[in-house]
């Protein structure tokens, strides 16, 4: 197993600038009912969980005088951790004084993570169940499935299993896969409220045990000592081998050993690591030896000279720690002939490590200057290997490629000696058998991983549609079936996928519409609308051809559908004149989908992109809610949220402006999602300390909302489009995460 360093830049106010979550919110507007499930959220009373062997208390929202056994001198307990006493559990250093330490969910939503949770932080082979387990970057109580993708020969398909237990709310940052005992461990920053930064107060590990059934139980692992304290930098955690004891690492001068017997766990206190060498290795390049239970730094660092005048280079140099007690990384001498030093600005070079079991040696790629006959000196890949005797051999110096992945955070597959990774929503990674070095590996296990820039939902089959690069994909939600289908046969999709698009399902012709967006051929934007049968066995996207008066080319437009009228309607977006002047639009079209045929229906008072949609009345109105807008001409990546509202009357096109009271999301407005859900239209804002929910009630010439806090976090509930089911009542927050919403 192969672990790059992670560099801890934590950016939350990624929150506030643009996203691809490709804005369009089709909703049907019917009143369905509700299941009325209630999901657990953070801060929430959770079922209470069984004591763990030492008399910890395992529940992470036990009472605060629950440590057992008592904490020492200088630490305090909080939620049945001792931790350090007066340790303030928002990480952004009371920056916001009027922020609370915690969180108290006041929404009555129940929120469920059915797929993802931010971006990918780690990947295992579970060898057990011959299975590649994607963690994301948070898991939490809300945590109920998790995905990744069967690696069984005949077999591959992407898989999502179903998590029991109660894992507390963790920032994810190191995953390891023990064979002994057959579990995998997460490593995480504890949070003791959403969006503190993800650095907590302290570290805590969490089990993962999968079974044959399709079922993931995650035990959090209950401390009977006080657990690292100070989360920064942590990485890494690897298995030392017994079954029992693991060393987690702030990045590789300093680890922290911890032994886990039944689902509790105790500390040592924190030891220094030196390394053997002035000018140390490059971290970025760490491998695992599962066998020898030791890790393999490599790429020796060499400064010459002195600041200001001063380079450095990186030698194909070596260094070895023991897992088992061993404080000191040692310089392995190199024999033979591996890549050449080469100089390098920030002492990193594109380049992966990664360990061949099998074959007891370690693989490198790495980048290096090559003379081509025919073009000169060029980049390009290479392969070398460094066995367990210290001896270098060159596999390959010119792989014909560029570029190695600077850092590798792949998973081992150590039967089928290759390197895994997911890579463009499938599953990718490099072969490490004898004569096939280095070459590209693409596991056919389907659509493991996506990441929407579109979505709509199919109410004939209860399927969340959503567009990426590579074309349309399905999951069924309705069945319980939380893997992404393909759903168009990807060489289809018209086009590479333009950015800013919608997309609509027209319930009575069957069919998928994409209306716009920007057009990768042109470098502007399109007006095209493409429809997609999902009838049809073998579907493909084709152009259609439409009558009356067309909208002007757009992107981040947002569109709603109207089933009884067949009517897709779009409002606002905004083009690029001359590739560089904004111009936002105020424009409201509709687009009778039986005819395909366009008419204008009104023009807003003020220009916007991305608003949200609703449709009441029986289609007779539709409210425009919210948006932004471009403040200077010059900048299309600079905007301004938009907190007013409208109400167009759709067969006159009159358009009346609403008063908007209450409580207002703060975050861009493309980072909303709009849920018209059987208790009412609601409004899901990742806001900065918390996922709120902001109810609305409409009224003659009103809008007002009312903020509750669901205590989720926001990083893990990302941005995307809201989407209902008309047959369930539930709703559905469609971006880098999926996740269900229930009244």
């Amino acid at each position: 197993m192969n672990r790059t360093l992670l560099t801890l830049s934590i950016v939350t106010g990624a929150f506030w600038g643009a996203c691809d979550d490709g804005r369009g919110t089709p909703a049907d507007g019917a009143d369905v009912p509700g299941d009325g499930a209630d999901v657990p959220s953070d801060g929430a009373d959770l079922p209470a969980e069984a004591d763990a062997e030492a008399g910890a208390d395992a529940d992470a929202d036990a009472d605060a005088d629950e440590c057992v056994p008592p904490c020492g001198p200088g630490y305090e307990c909080y939620y049945g951790v001792c931790v350090p006493y007066g340790a303030d559990g928002d990480a952004d250093a009371d920056a916001d004084a009027d922020v609370p330490a915690t969180c108290e969910p006041s929404s009555t939503l129940g929120l469920s993570l059915l797929r993802g949770g931010g971006w990918t932080a780690e990947h295992v082979v579970d060898e057990a169940h011959d299975v590649l387990l994607e963690f994301p970057s948070y898991i939490g109580p809300t945590t109920d499935h998790l995905g990744g993708a069967s690696l069984e020969p005949g077999a591959e398909q992407p898989v999502s299993l179903t998590v029991s237990g109660d894992p507390p709310p963790l920032y994810v940052v190191g995953a390891t896969y023990d064979p002994g005992p057959d579990r995998t461990v997460l490593l995480g920053y504890a949070m003791r409220r959403p969006g503190d930064g993800g650095i907590g107060d302290h570290m805590e590990l969490v089990s993962v045990a999968l079974d044959d059934a399709g079922g993931a139980t995650m035990t959090r692992l209950a401390p009977t000592s006080p657990p690292p304290a100070d989360g920064v930098m942590f990485s890494w955690i690897y298995p030392e081998g017994d079954g029992t004891h693991y060393r987690a690492f702030r990045f590789a001068q300093a680890s922290d050993r911890a032994a886990i017997a039944g689902d509790a766990v105790s500390w040592e206190p924190e030891a220094e690591v030196t390394i053997d060498s002035p000018g140390g290795f490059d971290q970025n390049y760490v491998s695992y030896d599962p066998t020898g239970h030791r890790l393999l730094g490599y790429g020796e660092l060499v400064v010459e000279g002195a600041p200001p005048d001063f380079t450095i280079y990186l030698d194909a140099v070596f260094y070895e720690l023991r897992l088992g007690g061993g404080t000191t990384w040692s310089r392995l001498p190199p024999m033979g002939s591996g890549p050449a030093r080469q100089e390098s600005m920030f002492g990193i070079i594109p380049a992966q490590a990664m360990y061949d079991d099998t074959g007891r040696r370690v693989v490198v790629l790495q980048d290096h200057p090559y003379i081509d006959p025919w073009m000169g000196e060029m980049m390009v890949t290479g392969a070398w290997a460094f066995s367990d005797a210290g001896m270098w051999s060159t596999i390959n110096d010119n792989l014909g490629r560029c570029c190695a992945s600077a850092g590798w955070n792949g998973a081992d597959d150590r039967e089928r000696r290759r390197s895994l990774t997911l890579q463009g929503g499938g599953v990718g990674g490099v072969d490490l058998r004898p004569g096939h070095e280095g070459e590209s590996v693409a596991v056919d296990a389907g659509i493991v991983g996506l990441d929407p820039i579109a979505s709509t939902f199919d109410t004939t089959r209860g399927e969340i549609l959503a567009a990426s690069e590579g074309g349309l994909a399905a999951m069924a939600v309705r069945a319980g079936e939380y893997v992404w289908q393909d759903a168009d046969g990807a060489p289809t999709w018209p086009s590479s996928t333009p950015p800013g698009h919608s997309l609509a399902y027209d319930a009575a012709g069957d069919r998928v519409v994409r209306f716009a967006g920007s057009d990768p051929a042109t470098g502007g934007e399109t007006a095209g609308v493409w429809v997609l049968d999902r009838a049809d066995p073998t579907p493909a996207w084709t152009e259609a051809v439409v009558g009356g008066p067309p909208p002007a080319a757009r992107t981040w437009h947002s569109t709603i559908v109207d089933p009884a009228s067949r009517t897709m309607y779009v409002v606002g977006g905004y083009r690029l004149e001359g590739g560089s002047t904004v111009v936002d639009l105020a424009d409201v079209a509709a687009l009778d989908l039986a005819s395909l045929t366009w008419r204008t229906v009104a023009t807003l008072p003020l220009a916007r992109s991305a608003p949200l949609l609703r449709l009441a009345n029986g289609g007779a109105d539709l409210y425009v809610i919210f948006g932004e807008r471009h403040p200077s001409p010059g900048d299309p990546f600079t905007t301004t949220n938009l907190h007013d509202a409208y109400r167009i009357a759709t067969a006159t096109g009159t358009v009346e402006t609403l008063s908007v009271t209450g409580d207002l999301p703060t975050i861009s407005c493309r980072a909303l999602s709009g849920l018209d859900l059987p208790d009412g239209y609601v409004i899901v804002s990742p806001e900065p300390y918390g996922v709120d929910e902001f109810a609305a009630t409409f009224a003659s010439g009103t809008l007002s909302f009312a903020r509750s806090a669901t205590c989720e976090e926001p990083r893990g509930f990302g941005w995307g489009a809201g989407l209902v089911d008309p047959s369930t009542g539930r709703g559905y927050v469609v971006g880098d995460s999926v996740w269900e919403v229930s009244p």
